[in-house]
């Protein structure tokens, strides 16, 4: 499947990360990974730099049962966040999708 300027299995991640984390935090598997990705590609959450923008979880994420809340990266967050054990995309890059979860690869 195409998504933002190549293939899913290449810039992809953002609507899997979305689907993995819906799919286990809410229990519900109505979404699949081309659901997500046309809804950011209809969203235009997408682009060929970032693959998926942030807003993409923010907006999209609530949608499909997520609460999604953006930190600024610091120690004390991260303490934070993972101290209220949550699951935690991450990116590197501001708008950058995230690509990786703390149940997911590293």
């Amino acid at each position: 499947m195409s998504y933002a300027g190549s293939i899913m299995g290449v810039t992809g991640s953002g609507p899997h990360d979305a689907l993995r984390l819906a799919h286990g935090l809410t229990g519900k598997n109505d979404q699949t990974p081309s659901v997500l990705a046309k809804l950011a590609t209809s969203g235009k959450y997408t682009d060929k730099t970032t693959g998926t923008s942030a807003k993409f979880f923010t907006e999209v994420g609530a949608k499909i049962g997520l609460t999604v809340n953006q930190y600024t990266a610091s120690a004390s967050n991260i303490q934070l966040v993972l101290g209220n054990c949550a699951s935690w995309p991450c990116s590197s890059r501001p708008e950058a999708s995230p690509h990786r979860t703390r149940t997911g690869p590293w």
